[in-house]
């Protein structure tokens, strides 16, 4: 195998790997296929008009990504915690698994493209934090 048989090789490596990311990854933020899904965003993207079309895609996708910093920053996890009211809330005042619940259930709403695995995450995780429900059996 000489040197431009590699180059070929790696050229169509590159190629395959890059159009790969773009049907992948740019699918879900360009939202060429507007038939209808469970998602939020395909029946406002119908009624709106094409030229305002890119202004809504930016404001969408940045949408989603405003709300996991605050999270982050609320419960992010320190040495020591602070006593709450209640001294089950101990540690859920400072809790990453509990800031990742709460972005995965906002995710999985706002998602352009959602699917039954996505809310199905979020509701199975419920049973971790007993203090977001309160059962009282008799």
């Amino acid at each position: 195998m000489d040197t431009a048989d590699m180059g070929r090789n790696v050229g169509l490596h590159l190629y395959f790997q890059t159009s790969l990311l773009n049907s992948c990854y740019s699918f879900r933020l360009t939202l060429p296929d507007l038939t209808p899904n469970s998602g939020l965003w395909w029946y406002f993207f119908t009624e709106m008009f094409d030229h305002f079309r890119p202004f809504f895609l930016m404001v969408f996708s940045v949408h989603l990504l405003i709300y996991v910093v605050p999270i982050c920053l609320k419960f992010q996890y320190v040495s020591r915690p602070r006593m709450c009211m209640n001294s089950s809330y101990l540690y859920s005042r400072y809790d990453p698994l509990y800031a990742s619940f709460i972005v995965l259930g906002i995710l999985g709403t706002f998602k352009s493209y959602t699917t039954l695995s996505d809310p199905g995450l979020f509701l199975s995780m419920i049973v971790i934090f007993p203090e977001i429900y309160q059962c009282k059996f008799p």
